[in-house]
């Protein structure tokens, strides 16, 4: 995390590897293409201070960079530049999450992407999904020009895993600073849907996947714990981490991700292995 991106083979052997400082999130199209996210210090910038920078980065198939688009820079000419204009004027109002942020010149903290295809409108086919979480901020990216065609922040704190849904809206799990929630909006802002339930709580990381069925498949970070629930939010099962640390076992080990995956995914390279004699 933060430090590169490496591609390995099914067996576990290092293809390639890049010192890129990529972070948080990728996708690889049909045709072999990676798109991530890359971050670096920027002492010369729209803002005038040192500030960390993101770059959505396109990499070719071998590991190659293609391209690289500022985010900071694409904000600096966008309209929803102001968020990060109020941000650098003061910490007035901030909390202590955002102070530190500010301070370490973290003001993007970019903690996920999707490259869309075929939605409607600035969802359309090619543009890519933002989600910054110190601004509590959603963008979306024009991939040609690099400008923010779409912009949103709301009743949503420090949220992640931002996503297209089929109808238009935008899925995400929304951390919270006391508790948290999934929640879906349209393109004016507006929830269409929400779920949480009493303790529900990750203050960092946190993610959704939509499965074939419409189910929804959780990772609540910070307690370490898996839920899926149905479209009407009920839950069909839960995992909670066995995993302590400590004398009292007061620290449980988060669960940063999970991701369901077809019965036949490793049928194509797993190969079966002999039991032992």
């Amino acid at each position: 995390e933060g430090m590169g991106i490496m591609r390995l083979s099914h067996d576990s052997q290092l293809e390639w590897a890049v010192e890129n400082n990529a972070h948080h999130d990728n996708e690889v199209d049909p045709e072999g293409r990676i798109l991530t996210l890359t971050r670096g210090a920027r002492k010369e910038n729209p803002w005038g201070r040192p500030l960390s920078d993101e770059w959505v980065t396109e990499l070719a198939p071998d590991g190659t960079e293609l391209r690289r688009i500022s985010v900071l820079d694409s904000l600096a000419r966008s309209p929803y530049r102001k968020v990060l204009d109020r941000l650098i004027r003061s910490d007035k109002g901030l909390d202590g999450m955002r102070k530190t942020a500010r301070r370490a010149g973290d003001v993007l903290h970019i903690n996920s992407l999707r490259r869309l295809y075929g939605g409607p409108g600035v969802f359309s086919n090619g543009n890519i999904l933002l989600s910054s979480r110190t601004l509590s901020a959603l963008w979306v990216m024009d991939a040609e020009t690099g400008d923010l065609v779409w912009g949103m922040t709301g009743e949503f704190d420090g949220q992640h895993d931002a996503q297209l849904m089929d109808d238009g809206s935008v899925l995400f799990f929304d951390n919270g600073s006391k508790s948290s929630r999934l929640l879906r909006i349209d393109a004016k802002g507006r929830v269409v849907w929400k779920w949480a339930r009493e303790g529900f709580f990750s203050r960092f990381c946190g993610t959704v996947q939509v499965l074939p069925n419409a189910n929804l498949l959780i990772a609540e970070t910070f307690p370490g714990r898996a839920i899926e629930i149905d479209p009407k939010g009920e839950v069909g099962w839960e995992w909670h981490s066995p995993y302590r640390a400590v004398d009292n076992a007061e620290l449980t080990a988060n669960l940063f991700e999970i991701e369901r995956v077809p019965a036949d995914y490793g049928d194509a390279w797993l190969k079966p292995v002999s039991p032992p004699r």
